[in-house]
């Protein structure tokens, strides 16, 4: 079954991209090119948080976790472009 603390990472995924207005894979990124200032921010620093973006501006995010780093960012992508698809008809 599903632990606590693995139904807690799509909403941690989902919360950084968001507040932090990118993927959160950027900022596993950021981090690894020695951007240590992005270690002190309460966002989780792993592939799977999308932001949704409507002219520009961040409206919220999707954040997805259970397969592998970048399965999860796929699939939250997805999930948005479905959505796009979804409200433009």
């Amino acid at each position: 079954g599903l632990r606590h603390v693995e139904a807690d990472l799509p909403h941690a995924h989902a919360l950084t991209a968001a507040r932090c207005q990118r993927t959160s894979r950027s900022l596993t990124s950021a981090v690894t090119a020695g951007r240590l200032q992005w270690l002190a921010v309460d966002a989780l620093h792993i592939e799977g948080g999308v932001p949704i973006l409507v002219g520009g501006q961040v409206i919220g995010a999707v954040g997805v976790s259970g397969g592998t780093a970048p399965q999860d960012a796929q699939v939250a992508s997805a999930g948005i472009a479905a959505l796009r698809t979804t409200i433009e008809r």
